[in-house]
């Protein structure tokens, strides 16, 4: 733990860093620091889904229920537009090797 908050001190725009730390945090049990960090980690990268199920599972353990429902829409939403990109990605190599020359 003491490494990632080095990490995130020496570099704070550092998402993933702030990821691993939250669920560090979810871990020992101090849901607000993992809350904060998890909000953190969104302000830069709001299609960041670990940080999103961690923000949720933090405010479920403190028992902060309001924003629940809307966040998990938005992890929904953001599951469902991730496999959407990696089918169009895993379509897009089928096409192009089917094209190459034999």
């Amino acid at each position: 733990m003491r490494s990632a908050q080095q990490a995130v001190s020496l570099q704070p725009a550092l998402s993933g860093v702030r990821t691993v730390l939250a669920k560090l945090y979810l871990q020992a049990g101090n849901y607000p620091q993992a809350v904060e960090q998890c909000r953190k980690a969104l302000d830069r990268d709001p299609k960041d889904q670990t940080a999103l199920y961690h923000l949720i599972q933090g405010l479920r353990k403190m028992g902060d229920n309001r924003e629940i429902p809307d966040l998990l829409k938005r992890l929904a939403l953001l599951r469902k537009q991730a496999a959407r990109d990696e089918s169009q990605r895993n379509q897009y190599k089928l096409v192009e090797e089917d094209t190459q020359p034999r």
